[in-house]
């Protein structure tokens, strides 16, 4: 009886909303709490410091300051998104800080829950992937970090693309871009869906628009040197991120070999050579169950092959794999990989994982970047070589034949 009560409970959607918001506001107030926390050293970094970021990004953009200086009394690090983040942070930067984060990492829950309510796809798997997920929600949540609302524009596009929406997706695409630049990946979808020239009118109406927005508050010229410097700021960054945890960080670690830039490079132009090759297959655009794998290969490149991908990025790469098992047959192997998955990519950052292993092997080696590999080497080899991609629903070649 207590034991279907639970089960119940646990597959309420009021409920796991309820779970999302009361985690994303606790975890928040957990980090408040340690900054409130007297005596701090004096290189003492704020607990909420990217909020912080990027609160000062929209004052230093209405007081007409370049968002891309130097603020050591303001901040810690520099702030690397767009003019047009600045501005859309209005809302939560207008708030007093306290009030403002924790608002934030709320909507920043909410988000990813409500674009997993959307999918069009069964309850079952909708549940499967809210609780698959919330551990690296927290982590994420913990960093007071955009990368929820990320994953979320993802599905969002996904679910504009399926509902023929294009309008809707190419917005979707264009918004992410300007808050994360890999965003932009989003609209590798648009190539196995019809309307591709509406989608690409689309999408440079928004990219426009999005683009002209600071304009309510900056001139022209102000706004053309804030993206100058922008640019500046992205193509400068490679060597910032020396701890971060891409397949090509996990590779010089594994090697004992320190990759330069043309190394790191070669590399991801080969991961984007093999990211393309699936869509010679235009024959399985047609199977909604194949669309979704694009989705997670999407989800999951932009991840394991950014050069500053952080732990609390996995959050994307993540619900692209908890959609790859919600697809496909369980088999051993891939009840496996998404075991390894959850335990060295959700489970390792937390404190019930042995810190000596972390400490000495998952940091060092940027070994949480390794399971998600497998995983997405896994869905295009499926979807490039065989006839059927395992779907537990379908043949990706013939949407009417069952596997």
């Amino acid at each position: 009886m207590i034991t279907n009560s639970l089960t119940k409970l646990f597959k309420n959607t009021k409920f796991i909303l309820i779970v999302y918001l009361l985690i994303a506001i606790i975890a928040c107030l957990a980090k408040i709490a340690i900054d409130l926390k007297p005596q701090h050293t004096v290189e003492y970094i704020s607990r909420i410091n990217n909020f912080i970021i990027y609160r000062n990004s929209f004052f230093h953009l209405i007081q007409h300051h370049n968002l891309y200086g130097y603020f050591p009394t303001q901040q810690y690090d520099e702030f690397l998104y767009s003019p047009t983040f600045a501005l859309l942070i209005a809302p939560f930067a207008a708030l007093p800080l306290y009030v403002g984060v924790v608002f934030w990492c709320a909507f920043n829950a909410a988000a990813i829950f409500v674009a997993i309510r959307f999918l069009p796809t069964t309850e079952k798997h909708k549940i499967f992937i809210y609780w698959f997920v919330l551990i690296e929600l927290v982590t994420s949540i913990q960093n007071v970090q955009v990368n929820p609302l990320i994953a979320s524009l993802f599905l969002f596009t996904f679910i504009a693309f399926e509902n023929k929406n294009i309008a809707a997706a190419a917005f979707c695409v264009a918004l992410s871009m300007y808050i994360k630049v890999f965003g932009i990946l989003g609209a590798s979808l648009f190539l196995i869906y019809p309307d591709k020239i509406k989608f690409i009118g689309y999408f440079i109406l928004w990219t426009i628009l999005l683009f002209s927005l600071p304009l309510i508050i900056v001139s022209t010229n102000e706004l053309i040197i804030l993206y100058q410097n922008w640019f500046y700021s992205l193509t400068s960054d490679h060597a910032k991120n020396i701890e971060d945890v891409s397949v090509m960080r996990m590779l010089s670690g594994i090697s004992g070999i320190s990759f330069g830039e043309t190394t790191k490079l070669l590399i991801q132009l080969t991961a984007i050579c093999i990211f393309c090759l699936k869509y010679v297959r235009t024959t399985i655009y047609e199977n909604q169950y194949c669309r979704y794998l694009f989705l997670s290969t999407a989800m999951i490149w932009s991840i394991i092959f950014n050069h500053a991908a952080e732990s609390s990025t996995y959050i994307i790469a993540m619900v692209g794999v908890a959609i790859w098992y919600t697809q496909i047959e369980h088999s051993k192997l891939n009840i496996t990989l998404l075991f390894f998955a959850f335990i060295l990519c959700s489970l390792s950052p937390t404190d019930i994982f042995p810190k000596f292993i972390r400490h000495q092997y998952i940091v060092p080696f940027a070994l949480k970047a390794l399971p998600c590999l497998c995983i997405y080497l896994l869905i295009e080899y499926n979807l490039i070589t065989t006839k059927t991609t395992q779907s537990k629903h379908s043949n990706c070649e013939s949407p009417n034949t069952t596997n």
